[in-house]
């Protein structure tokens, strides 16, 4: 056999071609298998496949996303956090550097071994038949029961009463007063005057409508309200009324967010180097995304648990940031990130969230019920990729993502402080061994590499 070496920006592509039968990508029989551990929307798990399958080899992959049973295993057979993991038969080759750092005679011995010989006993885990996701969830299926209240609301709004309202010296457009709802609840539905009241409580308590000088109550008076399809700022999500009946908030995060990885998986390019955002924002499947981010509008989030929270907020983020992309384009610089609303500081977010440049943690997605172990999954993935943190022993120095020094009180108010957090965060590798050794050293000199704000669009 004869090897022949493609190599581009950051990545080396050994193909292999059989002498007096070139290689054109397709398949040969194979008797073995090739498995790649991946999640949904990774780059780098897009070029591993597409390196293994010019290489003419059947892939198996599998998304940990939806079959987290098998991660535990996965992680104690790899020592790994991150994806993709690969494997040749039951032979761990580690992620798509590795892949592409193998030497040729190496990768020809395991193309050989994979192509020749049968599955192994001792081979990496595969989903059961019973693990694999409901189809409602996977495809992002909400069944949409109309609001009550809706067609009510509706009729308010053509009734002629929404206008523009003066302040003292400012003029607020498409609002109404509390008296006005009161006055067309009693006259045109018939109610009484206490009844009426009552229903505008409700009204506003559904979320239909917000005060415009932030009042929580709804007060029948020239207190001014304005529907929040009417609102002025520049949210995403309105332009239009969430008529639905409020649906539950993590669920609704979780299809959203799992919604635009998909969108995301699907227009990213063979190379998985850059993405078409201008093909994803023409997408039937965008506008179904739109259309049910605008029920976001009346979620109810006081009451849901810390977990709760932490998911719904990661999940909306996250989807939210490509959704931005494509409808205001990509940011420019830290300013244009925003905090998650959360009342506490919870450093391992900052892993979680997807910011849309290169430079960022995995997109994944995640769950309440399991939030602090994915959210520990997601540092220890971030630690271990050198773009979140290097060492060197030897020099004594430590480079790391510029999250840290954004948000260093997050982590701790000295370098040694954050350092030993990064440790207690790390999961076991020769990596955390050298940090262990740099700070035992009592002498280290930390620094911060730059970030990437460039865009991966296609354009």
């Amino acid at each position: 056999m004869k090897t022949s070496s493609t190599t581009g920006p950051g990545l080396t592509i050994h193909a292999l071609e059989a002498e007096g039968s070139p290689m054109d990508g397709a398949e040969k029989s194979q008797m073995g298998r090739v498995t790649i551990y991946s999640v949904m929307g990774c780059p780098h798990c897009l070029q591993a496949k597409s390196c293994l399958q010019e290489l003419g080899l059947q892939v198996h992959e599998v998304d940990i996303n939806q079959h987290t049973e098998l991660w535990v295993r996965v992680k104690e057979l790899t020592g790994r956090s991150t994806v993709p993991q690969i494997f040749f038969n039951s032979v761990h080759i580690g992620g798509n550097d590795d892949l592409n750092k193998l030497a040729p005679e190496e990768l020809e011995r395991l193309v050989h071994q994979v192509r020749e010989e049968p599955v192994p006993s001792d081979s990496p885990p595969l989903p059961e038949e019973s693990h694999v996701e409901a189809p409602g969830k996977q495809d992002g299926e909400f069944k949409c029961e109309r609001d009550d209240w809706a067609d009510m609301v509706e009729e308010f709004k053509q009734c002629g009463v929404i206008g523009s309202h003066r302040k003292g010296l400012r003029v607020f457009r498409n609002s109404f007063t509390g008296a006005q709802l009161v006055n067309w609840l009693e006259k045109e539905k018939g109610l009484d005057r206490s009844k009426a009241f009552e229903t505008g409580k409700v009204l506003m308590d559904r979320k239909f409508f917000n005060s415009v000088m932030g009042k929580r109550e709804f007060e029948e008076s020239s207190a001014l309200f304005r529907m929040l399809e009417h609102d002025p700022h520049s949210a995403l999500n309105v332009r239009e009324m969430a008529t639905c009946s409020p649906l539950e908030a993590a669920e609704l995060s979780e299809t959203l967010r799992n919604m635009m990885l998909r969108l995301y998986s699907e227009h990213l390019s063979v190379d998985g180097k850059s993405v078409d955002y201008k093909a994803m924002s023409q997408s039937p499947s965008f506008e179904h995304y739109c259309e049910l981010a605008v029920q976001l509008q009346r979620v109810e989030l006081q009451a849901l648990r810390r977990e709760e929270k932490l998911a719904f907020f990661i999940n909306i983020y996250n989807a939210l940031v490509i959704h931005g992309n494509l409808r205001l384009g990509a940011p420019k610089n830290m300013w244009q990130r925003y905090r998650v609303a959360l009342p506490e500081v919870e450093p391992l977010i900052h892993f979680a969230l997807n910011c849309g440049a290169k430079g960022c943690p995995p997109i994944k997605t995640y769950t309440a019920e399991d939030i602090d172990r994915q959210l520990r999954m997601a540092a220890e993935a971030f630690l271990e990729n050198d773009e979140g943190c290097r060492v060197d022993a030897v020099k004594g120095e430590v480079k790391l993502s510029q999250i840290f020094k954004w948000y260093k009180g997050d982590f701790g108010d000295t370098d040694e402080e954050m350092l030993n957090w990064i440790l207690n965060h790390m999961s076991d590798s020769s990596k955390k061994s050298s940090l262990q050794t740099v700070m035992k050293g009592g002498s280290f000199k930390v620094s911060f590499m730059p970030y990437d704000w460039s865009s991966n669009s296609k354009d």
